[in-house]
């Protein structure tokens, strides 16, 4: 049967073949031959639109349907490239817990475990939660994909353990999704970034990231942005995820939370926080260990687009220049997915820094 899937907007995860269309009417003189139509609806914000596009398309001679996660209904078996583009799969669906914020559990009920398809983009609402022997058989199934696995779902921080930290290693996942949703979420994502360190992760390859869920009732500004800030010195690097359900705000706390959100979503921002995040945590650690603060007031954050003369010795590119950290001084390269690092060893003499890096 050929099915024509109708999305309301295109995501990275919608199918590109000539059987998806997106928020148009059907194009009566170049439809392809088809049997259904099936109008797809991920977020609930989208059901108006989805019902204007339900009623474009009756004027195709073949039934029309309307579904998807916005209208609570269960998923059924994963078919690949049926509801999402060729390489994202899903191999479990459900969820044990019951939190107030998430649906899955409404919608999908309990845990259940479904035939493995390939994909390198796992989508499953909480991997870890299945059971050692399919976990095993998902990382198998990544390891024999032709790209890098993204882990996009979410993983539960507190079901982390080493052997699925030493398996993402293994199978060179590209990135890893963690979530922060609410206060008690923060310990386990700690304890999580310390296994994910211990196997081999590192900060500075951006493989090692966190959905931070907010704007819900009762939140604030201020507490989601130490909710970044915390997420960056857990180790990890922070996606906001703004919270659009059954609260109404009014349109300028909405402009508030998306500028907030927009801040941390755009790459070349995001990079800046999260190094001056980690920059402070540096300061306060050095200073703890009773360093000198006249040396942090010296050394200071050095934009390279305001001081276009600082190149980093190690690789002769437009760099800025961290705090100098003892014998060693930082060089930060911004690029469009984060910051690269490069760490360039001096030694003084006679109140003269030698860099070592140029020395034969």
């Amino acid at each position: 049967m050929r099915i024509a899937c109708v999305f309301p907007r295109r995501t990275n995860a919608t199918p590109d073949d000539e059987l998806a269309f997106i928020a148009c009417p059907p194009p009566l003189l170049a439809m392809p031959e088809i049997d259904e139509v099936h109008v797809s609806v991920t977020f609930t914000w989208d059901i108006p639109v989805a019902e204007r596009l339900a009623e474009e398309w009756n004027a195709v001679d073949v039934p029309v349907r309307m579904g998807g996660p916005a209208f609570g209904e269960p998923s059924g078996e994963f078919e690949p490239g049926m509801y999402l583009k060729k390489g994202y799969t899903v191999t479990s669906r459900g969820c044990p817990n019951h939190c107030w914020f998430c649906a899955v559990s409404k919608r999908e009920g309990g845990l259940r475990e479904l035939p493995i398809r390939d994909g390198h983009n796992v989508l499953d609402d909480n991997l870890l939660a299945c059971s050692d022997a399919h976990v095993e058989a998902v990382f198998q199934m990544l390891r024999r994909q032709p790209e890098r696995p993204l882990l996009t779902g979410g993983l539960e921080a507190r079901l982390l353990k080493p052997w699925h930290a030493r398996r993402l290693r293994e199978i060179k996942a590209k990135r890893m999704y963690f979530a922060y949703d609410i206060r008690d979420d923060y310990e386990p994502l700690v304890a999580a970034g310390r296994i994910m360190r211990e196997e081999g992760h590192t900060f500075e390859s951006h493989s090692m990231c966190c959905y931070v869920l907010m704007g819900y009732a009762g939140d604030t500004v201020e507490q989601a942005e130490k909710r970044l800030a915390d997420t960056v010195r857990a180790g990890f690097a922070p996606f906001p995820m703004l919270y659009r359900e059954n609260a109404a705000p009014t349109p300028h706390a909405m402009r508030v939370w998306k500028q907030l959100q927009r801040s941390w979503i755009r790459p070349e921002i995001r990079a800046v926080k999260m190094a001056e995040t980690i920059h402070d945590q540096r300061n306060s650690a050095f200073l703890m260990r009773g360093g000198n603060p006249m040396r942090i007031a010296r050394g200071g954050m050095q934009s390279a687009a305001a001081h276009p003369s600082i190149y980093c010795p190690k690789c002769g590119k437009p760099a800025a220049r961290k705090t100098d950290r003892g014998y060693e001084v930082e060089y930060l390269h911004f690029t469009r997915k984060g910051f690269v690092l490069h760490i360039v060893k001096t030694e003084v003499r006679n109140d003269c820094s030698i860099d070592l890096q140029r020395r034969v």
